[in-house]
Formats: structure tokens, C-alpha cells, sequence
């Protein structure tokens, strides 16, 4: 019930939902008067959730991988709709599934339930040496909020790591990269071995001469023994807005 009202829903939104399982949370998000267009690849899982929901003339069900869904099939339910995304993420796909959420920028907010060991990953604020490739992708788009945490025995079959939801709701303005999509390759790129410094990740990455990448750190006023990990959202946006212009 907690996971659903933070996403304060009415019949004016659409709701996706991936990975439903038996439809516990999808009801009450029904019930709320939402659009609800549930993911799930789980042929039986499938089976049941069409039989379940069959008087709900607001839910559609679509058997596949999110994965590989087009963006374009998703928005084609949602009409003059507001686009939210609920889930309770599955573990072992929860990063990949952000990263695509990042991407995509579809959802006016999400309400996601994750290990509390990556959502730790989302909270923490860009430039901290907590953070990865993974925080900048979410600190782009959205403002991450913690809600709370949820104990293991609120599960079934138990699982062995704590969970937390949290809140993601689009920035206001949006942060705008030249080239997302480059943007995007470049975080992965220069984030990945985070701990060496950011001028031989630009190096190895671009292969472009050291006096030019300490010019490019200059113009983004970024220090030259810099680590990736220890610049902002907004340094990393103007970098790979300048390396954008330079390969071209």
C-alpha cells in the first residue's frame, strides 16, 4: 500500500509495471484508477495475471523481455496519460533495468523496490566515492528519494539481502546532454575502471593526446589529477558535451 500512494496515483496515469508476479501490488494500483501495462516474460506467470485481471478493462499485459521492448510500444497505451513506473524489482536484473529507465526518458516518476545495497548505489550523490556509473545515470534524469526500508519477512520466499523503495521523480529542469545516448557511452566508458585517473580513461577511451584532454579538463574547470568518481553530474554533462565536439 506505502509503495503504491508514493506514487500518488489517479486515473489520469499509466502505470508500467515489470515483473508483477501475482499481481499483489498491480491490484492495488488498479484499484487506484491507473492505466496499468504489466511486463511480464513468464508464460504462466502471464497465464494467471490474464485470468486474475480479466474484469480490469484498464490493464493490458504484455508477454516479453523489457529488455527488449520498444519505447514506442509502451507509450502507445498511454494516450493524454501521465507515464509512471512501478515495481518490485527482481535482483538480479535491477541495475540493467535502471540503466534502461535512465535512458529512456518516459516517466514523469518511478517507485522502485531493489536490494538496499544498490539503491544505497542511487541515493548517494554524484562525486562521492561511493558512486558509480550507475549513480550519474539516475542523478541525470531524476532526484533520487528514499522512502523506506523493507524487512526481509515482508517477502515470500525470503531473500537474503535487505530491499529499500525509493522515489525517482523526473528533474525539473531536465539536465540536457548534447547527445544523451553519447553521454550515456561516456559514463559507462570513463566510470568503469573509476579509480584511475579520469585523463587516462579519456585517453584509453578516445585516444586523443594528453595536452589536448588537460585542455578539455580546463575548460570544465575540472582539476587534472582528477578521478572520474570525483566530479559532478554537471562537469561530466560539459565534458561529454566537449568530447562530443572533439571526435567529431
Amino acid at each position: 500500500e506505502r509503495i503504491v500512494n508514493a506514487a500518488s496515483l489517479s486515473e489520469k496515469d499509466c502505470v508500467d509495471e515489470v515483473g508483477p508476479g501475482l499481481g499483489v501490488v498491480t491490484e492495488k494500483i488498479l484499484k487506484k484508477g491507473a492505466e496499468v501495462i504489466a511486463i511480464e516474460i513468464d508464460k504462466r506467470l502471464s497465464s494467471y495475471l490474464r485470468k486474475r485481471f480479466l474484469t480490469f478493462k484498464h490493464f493490458h499485459l504484455i508477454e516479453d523481455d523489457f529488455f527488449r521492448l520498444d519505447k514506442q510500444k509502451l507509450l502507445s497505451y498511454k494516450g493524454k496519460k501521465t507515464m509512471k513506473f512501478i515495481s518490485n524489482l527482481p535482483y538480479r536484473g535491477a541495475k540493467k533495468i535502471v540503466r534502461k529507465l535512465s535512458r529512456m526518458n518516459t516517466f514523469i516518476s518511478i517507485v522502485i523496490t531493489l536490494q538496499k545495497e544498490v539503491a544505497d548505489v542511487l541515493l548517494v550523490e554524484p562525486g562521492k566515492s561511493a558512486s558509480s556509473s550507475l549513480t550519474y545515470f539516475v542523478h541525470y534524469r531524476f532526484k533520487p528519494v528514499k522512502l523506506f526500508d523493507i524487512p526481509l519477512n515482508f517477502f515470500y520466499p525470503v531473500p537474503t539481502v535487505n530491499s529499500s523503495t525509493i522515489f525517482l521523480p523526473t528533474r525539473r529542469p531536465q539536465r540536457k546532454a548534447f547527445d544523451e545516448e553519447f553521454f550515456f557511452r561516456t559514463l559507462d566508458l570513463l566510470l568503469k575502471p573509476k579509480r584511475k585517473k579520469l585523463k587516462n580513461n579519456i585517453k584509453s577511451t578516445f585516444n586523443i593526446s594528453y595536452n589536448k584532454i588537460e585542455e578539455l579538463l580546463e575548460k570544465c574547470s575540472i582539476e587534472n589529477n582528477s578521478r572520474p568518481t570525483d566530479l559532478t553530474i554537471e562537469e561530466i554533462i560539459n565534458l561529454s558535451n566537449l568530447l562530443k565536439e572533439q571526435i567529431l
